[in-house]
Parts: structure tokens; C-alpha cells; sequence
């Protein structure tokens, strides 16, 4: 490799840097999540609140840094059994006194890097979105909607137990734990849930640039 070469490379890193933060699945199923190990990803009742503590904006903007966003998908079956329902397929809950800057890279960071949101029809509510580490896990609260706590497993050495090479969009590599979900959004009135010693498990993300063709 040539100095010149060498210097480009190191530049376009410079560059872009990653998106970094956790990411953790709040859901209905029994720890350890199922899909982890479903080629077909097989999410028939599922009910999961997706949510995402960024601590570095890298290449999409240092504004991101410290901000909380949280999805919460229709449940399936619901959207099943009325399927002339004109409500959103998901509702993304971002924080209240975000900036319009903010806000504009909070959603190009969603569906630029989980693209199944993409497609949905989502509707964007903000709201105080509380975010603590707690217990070796974490813990996300929306006043009023959302409380959503989760600890890890411990293997036999006591130590948290961890799944690599997950295809999930997030990342692939999850520390299992086991969480109490609990949302009861007023505008939501067929779309409640309360869950304890459910699936809570969470990756630590880097997501880098991608470049579209």
C-alpha cells in the first residue's frame, strides 16, 4: 500500500464515523427471543417496543448524542383481524425538546439503518423519553406510556449470557436478559400491554455510512 493510498483511506474514515449507541427489544415472546435463532424471523404475536439510546451521532450529526427514541409496532394480529384500519403500522416516540435538526437526523438515522421501518406507515410523536443504565441492563420510560425495564441473564460463570452472528438489523451480537414491558398509550385504545420476566435483550451498535449506489 502506498503513503497516498494509506492517507486516503485514513481520511475517509476520519470522515465518517460510526452512529453508536444500544439498541434494545422490549417484547412479548419469553427470553430468549425466538427470532434470534429463526431464519424466517417468525414475529406472528409479537408485541415489541424497539428502543435506541444514541451516544455518538458520528457521521449523521453530533446532535444525536444523548438522545432517546422509541418504536412501538401494531401488534399483527390486531392488524389482522381489521385490516381497514387507517391508524399507523408503528409509532416512533422521539424526545420532546428536540431541535428540527434533530428530529430530521433521529428519522434519517431509523430508516437509513433499520430499513423494515421503511415501508410501515409510521407516526412520529414527541414526548420526555427517560434513559437510565441500571443493574447491568437498561431502562427506557415515557411518562404516562411506556415503562420498560430489563436485567441480563447469567450464565453458570455469573456472567451475562451473549449471541453472536444475529441477523438482526441493530447488530448481531446480543447480551440475552429478561425485561417487564409495560405501554398503555391513551391514544391506543385496543393497543396495551403489561409484560413481566419477558424477553429484554440489547446490542451495542456501530453502524457506519452507507453508500447509496
Amino acid at each position: 500500500m502506498t503513503l497516498s493510498i494509506a492517507i486516503a483511506l485514513l481520511a475517509t474514515q476520519a470522515t465518517y464515523p460510526p452512529v453508536k449507541g444500544i439498541a434494545i427489544h422490549y417484547c412479548s415472546c419469553n427470553a430468549p427471543c425466538p427470532c434470534m435463532f429463526s431464519k424466517g424471523k417468525d414475529m406472528d404475536g409479537c408485541r415489541i417496543a424497539a428502543a435506541y439510546h444514541f451516544s455518538d451521532g458520528g457521521y449523521i450529526g453530533k446532535d444525536l448524542g444523548g438522545l432517546n427514541m422509541v418504536v412501538v409496532s401494531y401488534p399483527p394480529e390486531l392488524a389482522a383481524a381489521n385490516k381497514k384500519r387507517k391508524g399507523p403500522d408503528a409509532v416512533v416516540y422521539l424526545p420532546a425538546k428536540i431541535t428540527d435538526s434533530q428530529e430530521k437526523n433521529l428519522k434519517f438515522a431509523l430508516v437509513e439503518h433499520q430499513s423494515r421501518f421503511g415501508w410501515m406507515k409510521l407516526e412520529f410523536r414527541k414526548r420526555p423519553i427517560n434513559f437510565t443504565a441500571k443493574g447491568g441492563g437498561y431502562n427506557f420510560e415515557i411518562p404516562g406510556i411506556l415503562t420498560a425495564k430489563t436485567l441480563p441473564m447469567a450464565g453458570a460463570d455469573g456472567k451475562p449470557i451473549t449471541v453472536d452472528n444475529v441477523n438482526f438489523q441493530e447488530g448481531s451480537h446480543w447480551t440475552l436478559g429478561t425485561a417487564v414491558n409495560r405501554y398503555t398509550d391513551p391514544t391506543e385504545k385496543q393497543w396495551h400491554w403489561n409484560y413481566t420476566n419477558r424477553n429484554g435483550s440489547w446490542t451495542k451498535f456501530t453502524w457506519d455510512r452507507i453508500d447509496h449506489p
